[in-house]
């Protein structure tokens, strides 16, 4: 038995590597990717999903030039009544009230979407530190400062935005359903004459048009720079699977050994055999399980990516 996970085929990159690539982005240009990004959030709010990790790695462009969140893997439905604490996400981009660890909801998304917006806009996260210590006092404590000299115009409408969506009150944040909502995120100056509707179907005019043809818009040393630098750049708490049937439960009292049913034995088994899917490799007899090849040490993979 196989498992294959399908994906929609994005060619045109993320914007992490664009950014990289172009160091900010035209006003232009950030406020169309900002509009389907809030779609894309309006979207998981009618779901009641908080993606909880939004970033420009997350945020990959079809090759028509449009915009698709990505990496749901700690994505998750939210109960406003029962509001989450758990520290998620990669710390950047992190809410004030993520990083402490108190109670929180949807309206972290619109923080990390301002973030984004401020990276876009100038190149870089508003709030940094040179370690992880430093730069969650960043962002507790510290106001956001604009660049007095950006290398591109920036409207007064675009640093309203930004500083709507940066407020440390959840409550009052700018896209909250305190404050008005997604609603209230698209009445705001900036989007004066925006087409929303649009916007919703991909119908807007794209500010830059991949060419995957002839351009590959991938740099595997920014995912080694994440894995090597980052500090804890993903966080989520551990997901425990409990069982229906009552006699996989471990018996405190004798020490009896552990009985799984046969949904936990069926979950055990995806867990084990769970690979990573090998294009390059595909096996002759389907009845023949893949054979997958592996880099044995970081330092292989590194060399390996030096070489091209």
């Amino acid at each position: 038995m196989h498992l294959l996970m399908v994906l929609d085929l994005k060619l045109g990159g993320d914007l992490e590597f664009h950014l990289r690539a172009n160091g900010y982005f035209t006003e232009d240009r950030s406020k169309f990717y900002f509009s389907e990004v809030a779609c894309g959030i309006r979207y998981l709010r009618s779901l009641k999903i908080v993606h909880r990790d939004l970033k420009p790695g997350n945020v990959l462009l079809d090759e028509f030039g449009h915009a698709s969140l990505t990496d749901f893997n700690i994505a998750c439905h939210y109960d406003a009544q029962k509001p989450m604490t758990s520290r998620s996400g990669t710390l950047a981009y992190m809410a004030p009230e993520v990083v402490n660890k108190a109670p929180y909801l949807n309206s972290i998304d619109w923080w990390s979407l301002g973030i984004m917006t401020f990276e876009m806009l100038y190149g870089y996260t508003p709030f940094a530190g040179d370690d992880e210590t430093e730069t969650k006092f960043s962002i507790r404590n510290d106001d956001v400062i604009f660049p007095a000299d950006p290398k591109s115009p920036v409207s007064d409408e675009a640093r309203e935005m930004i500083l709507g969506l940066l407020n440390k009150n959840p409550m009052l944040r700018l896209g909250s359903d305190d404050n008005g909502g997604d609603g209230k995120v698209r009445k705001q100056a900036w989007f004066k004459g925006w087409d929303w509707d649009k916007a919703e179907s991909r119908e807007l005019p794209v500010p830059f048009l991949p060419d995957p043809k002839n351009n590959l818009y991938y740099n595997p040393i920014l995912e080694l720079e994440e894995a090597l630098f980052e500090d804890n750049p993903l966080q989520s708490k551990p997901v425990r699977i409990k069982s229906r049937d009552p006699i996989s439960k471990t018996n405190k009292l004798t020490g009896e050994e552990l009985v799984l049913s046969d949904e936990a034995k069926q979950m055990n088994m995806l867990n084990e055999g769970f690979a990573d899917f090998d294009f390059t490799k595909f096996f002759a007899d389907p009845h023949e399980p893949l054979s997958m090849s592996i880099v044995g040490s970081m330092e292989g993979l590194v060399e390996k990516i030096a070489r091209g």
